[in-house]
């Protein structure tokens, strides 16, 4: 009884303990999100968005003052618990029966470009001199989804914060280059509307970027190219499992390659997408529930931003930048072979 009692005083102490940080993340979420919606008004269409204005004003707030110690328990359970429930629920946002409105060539070569994609880009960010965890995380985040899925991958690498900041920071910047420049690729290699869809939604990292890359190509282009992104998004558990095989001091044994390759985030991941594409899952949850997503994931990203150090980001190099280019170089290249065989 009184162990019970003890365990039932240690709840309010523990949620007292998370909240001062939980409520910073908060405020800045909002901020973020303000902007993020004076963006869409002012350009007519989504630029940063909420989740990035989240992580570069979380960094902003760190550098100008580091939080108080009484927010870093409430910073570290945004950074990681949040995160892992709102890559979880992005499961339910999700359904396997986009695979049947695809060419079967097509949609089995998705997987194989971007697991290809994550094996080369990790092989040689190291080649470079990257360390293992950085390279693990640009090789995720150019493969499959930017933000996202460096999110999904810091738990299984084990990734610092900063490291994570710093993954997000090198993919974004061309990830809005590459949404730029697709339409004049397109037309230049003379690419129909269905590959160039497909090249935008092998290519570009979020879905709204999708939008800004294929649908100046037409409509045509623009369903292909959601629908290869969303089969890319679904490739998020292997790629998950493929790192950690690959990362050096990656787990040993088999329980510990296991809890590694599947952490409990992406076997609920896995289960709400099955349920979504059964029918099992309600469709009108599936709008509350993405919104639940988006803020966890901006939380999350702000309480990344607030454990940011930028002495990591000035120490990066020729060795990162050239990592991320030639990641790129590797995905173009394997997507524009897989087109040229559908």
């Amino acid at each position: 009884m009184a162990e019970a009692s003890g365990w039932a005083a240690a709840r309010p102490s523990r949620l007292r303990a998370l909240l001062p940080g939980v409520g910073l993340c908060a405020i800045v979420a909002a901020v973020a999100d303000l902007l993020a919606r004076l963006e869409a008004m002012a350009f007519g269409a989504p630029g940063l968005g909420g989740v990035m204005w989240a992580l570069v004003l979380g960094i902003l707030l760190r550098t100008i003052r580091a939080p108080d110690r009484a927010c870093d328990d409430g910073i570290a359970f945004s950074a990681r618990r949040l995160l892992e429930i709102a890559v979880m629920l992005f499961g339910a946002l999700l359904s396997t029966s986009a695979l049947l409105e695809l060419d079967p060539l097509l949609a089995a070569g998705i997987p194989v470009v971007v697991l290809a994609t994550i094996a080369a880009s990790y092989g040689v960010a190291r080649l470079l001199g990257v360390a293992p965890r950085l390279a693990a995380l640009i090789a995720a985040g150019n493969a499959v989804c930017g933000n996202s899925a460096i999110a999904a991958a810091r738990p299984v690498t084990g990734a610092s914060p900063a490291e994570a900041s710093v993954a997000i920071a090198l993919t974004s910047v061309p990830a809005i280059a590459v949404t730029l420049a697709l339409p004049l690729a397109a037309a230049s290699l003379d690419l129909g509307p269905g590959h160039s869809g497909a090249l935008a939604g092998l290519m570009v990292y979020a879905i709204p970027q999708v939008f800004g890359a294929a649908a100046p190509m037409g409509a045509l282009s623009l369903q292909v190219g959601l629908v290869v992104k969303l089969t890319r998004v679904l490739t998020l558990g292997p790629a998950m499992m493929l790192l950690a095989l690959l990362l050096p001091d990656g787990p040993r044994g088999g329980r510990a390659i296991l809890s590694r390759m599947l952490p409990w985030y992406m076997l609920g991941f896995a289960a709400l997408l099955l349920a979504r594409t059964i029918g099992l899952f309600p469709e009108m949850l599936v709008p509350p529930v993405g919104a639940t997503a988006h803020t966890l994931a901006m939380l999350a990203m702000a309480a990344l931003g607030l454990q940011t150090d930028l002495s990591a980001i000035r120490r990066l190099g020729l060795r990162e930048l050239g990592a991320v280019a030639l990641s790129l170089t590797i995905l173009a290249s394997l997507s524009l072979t897989l087109l040229a065989l559908v």
